[in-house]
């Protein structure tokens, strides 16, 4: 008797096959102490998962694995969000600024009424964001030392960029003052955060909900919060020093510290 796979089924297959070899790369990798290798693939073996949108047991059980394995590495922390009615005004301000000038570039930041863009080869500065009279973003880097592929921005006097291979670069006045690896890989969408009163960087992922506490002086990763959800973030803002605001993609806002 012949037994029809249908197409999408047949894809969850190959991409489950798939996960399977990772896992056991990923471990040699992790043996190997190359974190940020084997972060790059589980990562990839769940965004293939959910791209193909269909769940059977086999897929949880694989997932689970992943998961646990990325965990391990990340010193993954469960943490509950707490709803909130609505966005602090605080924040309003600040989301409005960004939205009005999203198209400049890959990423930017709010510091000082400053609004500071990345863009694929420099740091470009804003002035007195406020104000309503039309102004051009000039160059703030005094040499291009930006990492490559540079994917997010954080300001609270430095400058900090990460790039799409963890490398983290930090720049005061226009020039480069430090760069480390933090073996958390990164992508454009991903989100940066800080104030100037914390010493920590937050790295969000917002497909998997998790965010990455970095020590802000080494770059070393701290704890990863792990938010108990399977819903990705839409977006995400700091408030005050340490409490991290997401919003989901049904349009509630949820408090994580």
């Amino acid at each position: 008797m012949l037994v029809v796979i249908d197409p999408e089924k047949r894809r969850l297959n190959a991409v489950i096959d798939q996960t399977q070899n990772n896992l056991k790369l990923a471990q040699t990798k992790i043996d190997q102490n190359d974190l940020a290798g084997a972060r790059q693939l589980l990562v990839d073996s769940l965004s293939g998962i959910y791209a193909v949108g269909l769940t059977n047991d086999r897929t949880k059980k694989t997932t689970e694995e992943v998961y646990g394995i990325l965990d391990n590495i990340d010193k993954a922390v469960d943490v509950s969000p707490s709803l909130l009615e609505s966005m602090p005004e605080e924040l309003n301000q600040r989301i409005a600024v960004l939205n009005a000038h999203k198209d400049l570039g890959i990423a930017m930041d709010v510091y000082e009424n400053n609004l500071y863009i990345l863009t694929g080869d420099n740091i470009l500065k804003l002035s007195d964001v406020d104000k309503t009279d039309s102004k051009q973003p000039s160059p703030w880097l005094k040499s291009n030392t930006l990492p490559p592929q540079p994917a997010t921005i954080a300001v609270d006097g430095n400058i900090y960029i990460i790039n799409n291979s963890g490398v983290l670069a930090v720049y005061y006045k226009g020039e480069k003052v430090s760069e480390t690896n933090t073996f958390i890989v990164s992508k454009s969408g991903d989100v940066l955060l800080t104030s100037k009163n914390s010493d920590k960087l937050y790295l969000v992922n917002k497909t998997l909900a998790r965010i990455y506490e970095l020590d802000k002086t080494s770059g070393s990763l701290v704890k990863t919060l792990k938010v108990g959800s399977s819903e990705p973030f839409v977006d995400v803002y700091l408030y005050g020093d340490n409490t991290v605001v997401a919003v989901t993609p049904d349009g509630r806002i949820w408090e994580i510290k």
